[in-house]
């Protein structure tokens, strides 16, 4: 599992909270992907293979597919382009953060 050396960065959790939903958090191969969010299993799945920036990225990518379909926004979810622009503006928030 990827450790943090960015000491600005958060540790990516292995669970965390969404709207009184426990979201798991695991690794494992997966091939041709970098990430992915099951919604009835309530579980994001990382590629451990992924590098330490891409993982994060991947994290904040799937985490918006947990809140938007948590949230009932099944059109936004299915638009890959809108998750992953706004995942990469939480992993610039995250990276960037100052205090």
């Amino acid at each position: 599992m990827p450790t943090t050396r960015n000491t600005k960065l958060l540790a990516i959790p292995k669970t965390y909270e969404c709207l009184g939903f426990t979201i798991k958090v695991q690794y494992k191969e997966i091939d041709g992907l970098c990430g992915h969010f099951d919604p009835q299993e309530g579980v994001m799945t990382l590629n451990p293979a992924s590098k330490e920036e891409l993982l994060r990225q991947t994290f904040w990518h799937e985490a918006m597919h947990s809140f938007l379909i948590t949230l009932g926004y099944e059109e936004l979810n299915s638009n890959e382009q809108f998750v992953d622009q706004i995942g990469q503006c939480l992993y610039q928030l995250e990276k960037t953060r100052k205090g």
